[in-house]
């Protein structure tokens, strides 16, 4: 007979904290990747449209001008923040970086950009203003029906590139990396992260 009986374990499960499980930090990470540029084409996709509407009185050449003008705010704010990501985590000069990223993001959004930009966002964007009765409001809605298809295949592009990106310019997708570097820089100091730099601190 035991006298002194094993005591129960306790089966405790252990919650992930919020944000860290995998479908929760890719929802993340692309809000981080894609997110600054939506706002700015946003604002400029119904600034475009109202703009030309007000000028023309046309919505299909309303339609065009909030394409345009939101195509032109989106990838300036994407190609500016990789751009200065590279030239914040690599040695490397202005023009060769610059080159570098429309390579990616040519490669990220190329296949997306073509169909959203030549069928579905001018189209989506002329039937906007017919749902709402407003050139403002129907610019939006349009641009947001727009997005789904745009994001459907730009995703796709983005997973299936970045490995590919990341090895050959190794920070253009790593954000949190170039931050750091970037402060480094702007501080005056560059640390390299080697064992003889850890005995020294």
């Amino acid at each position: 007979m035991n006298l002194y009986p094993r005591a129960k374990r306790e089966h405790r499960v252990t919650k992930p904290a919020f944000g860290t499980s995998p479908k929760l930090r890719k929802l993340r990470e692309w809000c981080s990747r894609y997110l600054p540029a939506e706002v700015v084409g946003s604002v400029l996709a119904v600034a475009g449209g109202l703009f030309a509407y007000r000028f023309t009185g046309n919505r299909g050449i309303a339609a065009v001008s909030g394409t345009v003008a939101e195509t032109i705010g989106f990838y300036a704010v994407i190609g500016a923040l990789d751009w200065r990501r590279m030239r914040a985590a690599q040695d490397i000069r202005a023009l060769p970086a610059a080159l570098r990223v429309l390579a990616a993001m040519a490669a990220e959004f190329g296949p997306g950009e073509i169909l959203d930009s030549t069928l579905v966002r001018p189209v989506a964007m002329y039937i906007g203003p017919f749902l709402t009765g407003s050139i403002a409001s129907g610019s939006l809605v349009g641009k947001l029906m727009a997005d789904v298809v745009f994001y459907a295949v730009v995703i796709v592009s983005y997973e299936i590139s970045r490995p590919r990106m990341r090895t050959a310019q190794g920070v253009l997708f790593a954000p949190r990396v170039a931050t750091v570097n970037l402060r480094e820089r702007q501080e005056g100091r560059r640390v390299s992260w080697t064992a003889e730099t850890a005995r020294r601190y």
